[in-house]
């Protein structure tokens, strides 16, 4: 799994943003295509992100591309002129049903035959209306491109008539329902569910307390609009020192319940089960990821 804890948006159509991107500390550039730039800017911005992801050094940042909807009439050139440079993933907003996913996926095919086939292009759908939810499992299977489900917060709340006054508690009550179903269903196909931006760039408090609640439902990380943002964001979906040692004291108790033998295993005074360890597993790979392991 790439690391995507913190993963920044920026207009395809600002080159002063996206090298200010390259230069922070997010791990996924998200190129966009779609609602930061204006009708009279898609093709230029088409240009700038060919030229960004082909001349460029990003680094170890992950680059995805935000296209356009598949329902607009500008996703197909989109695609054409974006497959051929293969970012490492392409965001597919609006998804509506799993054919959304099946239809851009035989585009980038397409779009991709004879140029740089070896580099396959992952794939992200962003969840945004209320059809989305009820198909979120189809959705989820829908493509072995496939690496995120994404909560696209502000297109659900205005499909589905959302009180647009906000409060933390609202914010939550509304876009609990979708959220958990997203982790759910990325969980199950064995992806990985990511959350939707904070809209308030001034409001760290009300950003570190959306992001706890986010990384303890199960999210990866979140989409970030600032680089105000970002910081706050990658500690939060950050192991902690503490949660580190805890992944080893737990795994190191497994394996030598495994090696003598024993059915059950306590490590504080408290049974862990099956799920314990599972978990501890997958905190020790972010660990590694972010060269955690040995630092602690």
């Amino acid at each position: 799994m790439s690391l995507r804890r913190s993963c920044f948006l920026v207009p395809g159509n600002n080159h002063e943003r996206i090298r200010d991107a390259i230069d922070s500390r997010a791990d996924c550039i998200i190129l966009d295509l779609e609602d930061s730039v204006p009708v009279s800017q898609k093709n230029r911005a088409r240009e700038q992100v060919r030229e960004a992801i082909q001349h460029l050094d990003f680094g170890h940042k992950l680059v995805a591309v935000r296209i356009n909807a598949v329902s607009t009439e500008f996703s197909p050139e989109d695609i054409r002129q974006i497959a051929v440079v293969s970012p490492h993933e392409i965001v597919i907003p609006k998804v509506q049903s799993a054919d959304d996913i099946k239809i851009v996926e035989r585009m980038i095919d397409a779009a991709q035959n004879n140029a740089r086939p070896e580099k396959k292009i992952g794939l992200q759908a962003l969840i945004e209306t209320a059809c989305a939810v009820e198909a979120i499992h189809e959705i989820a299977h829908a493509s072995k491109r496939l690496t995120v489900l994404q909560f696209g917060r502000a297109d659900y709340f205005a499909d589905i008539g959302a009180n647009k006054s906000f409060s933390m508690d609202n914010y939550w009550s509304v876009s609990l329902y979708p959220r958990s179903r997203i982790v759910v269903a990325a969980t199950s196909a064995g992806i990985e569910p990511v959350d939707t931006v904070y809209p308030n760039i001034k409001d760290m408090e009300g950003l570190k307390e959306d992001a706890r609640r986010a990384a303890g439902m199960g999210f990866r990380g979140k989409w970030v609009v600032h680089p105000s943002q970002i910081d706050i964001v990658n500690e939060i979906f950050t192991p902690t020192g503490d949660e580190i040692r805890l992944a080893k004291k737990l795994l190191t108790a497994y394996e030598k319940a495994q090696t003598n033998g024993d059915g059950s295993i306590t490590v504080d005074d408290m049974l862990v089960d099956k799920a314990a360890i599972v978990a501890a597993r997958k905190l020790m790979c972010q660990s590694e990821q972010l060269d955690l392991r040995n630092k602690v």
